[in-house]
């Protein structure tokens, strides 16, 4: 019924299945022996690409990413948007319901498009809903980076890339896991030069769109 690939999960840059909309799971399959499977197996997945402390590391996961179409991400509610990674939870068919007014600037990567991050301006907080593994609705309230990556991986799930979220070329940096140290860590995202081209900008936003 859920089928990963575990050799290579992760589904390319441009991938068809990258801007569709996902599915909302049914009660009636979170209680299912399978569906606690493909649970269990993400975690797994997202706990194993955590171990990477000088490349990147896994802040969260939509399951589209790795071909899934339902509505179902995974959150580190402990990272820091530095590396720091404590606390990886599911949350099934989650609804932002609320953002604030304030807004931040910070720099976001994706598994789904190796080789580049944006820096992107969200809200600080949001609040949103969501079943838990065990079908029980949730309501939290998350600022700062944990917020940015709610918003990041339900973008996933309507079908939206980072890259969309984009709005000058200059703001799309080209990084590769040797840089990570260096551009996450120390912070040099804020005075990166490698950047994409406009040419290059346009027309992978222009591939990327929903």
């Amino acid at each position: 019924m859920y089928s990963i690939n575990h050799e290579d999960p992760f589904l390319p840059t441009g991938h068809p299945l990258l801007s569709k909309v996902a599915e909302p799971v049914s009660l009636e399959e979170i209680y299912t022996e399978a569906f606690k499977r493909l649970i269990f197996e993400m975690k797994n997945l997202g706990n194993t690409e955590q171990q990477h402390k000088t490349k990147f590391v896994l802040m969260g996961l939509a399951a589209t990413q790795i071909g899934i179409m339902k509505r179902i991400i995974l959150v580190d509610v402990g990272a820091d948007g530095k590396g720091e990674v404590s606390d990886l939870r599911a949350y099934i068919n989650p609804k932002i319901i609320s953002y604030s007014e304030e807004e931040s600037t910070w720099y976001e990567g994706c598994y789904s498009l190796r080789g580049y991050a944006g820096i992107i301006k969200r809200p600080d907080t949001v609040v949103i809903t969501a079943l838990n593994e065990d079908g029980v609705e949730i309501k939290e309230t998350h600022s700062g980076y944990v917020g940015r990556i709610f918003q990041h991986e339900t973008d996933h799930l309507d079908g939206k890339m980072l890259v969309c979220r984009v709005h000058d070329h200059k703001n799309l940096h080209r990084i590769t896991n040797d840089d990570m140290y260096e551009y996450r860590n120390k912070q040099k995202w804020r005075q990166w030069k490698n950047h994409a081209s406009k040419d290059e900008y346009e027309t992978l936003k222009k591939s990327l769109l929903p």
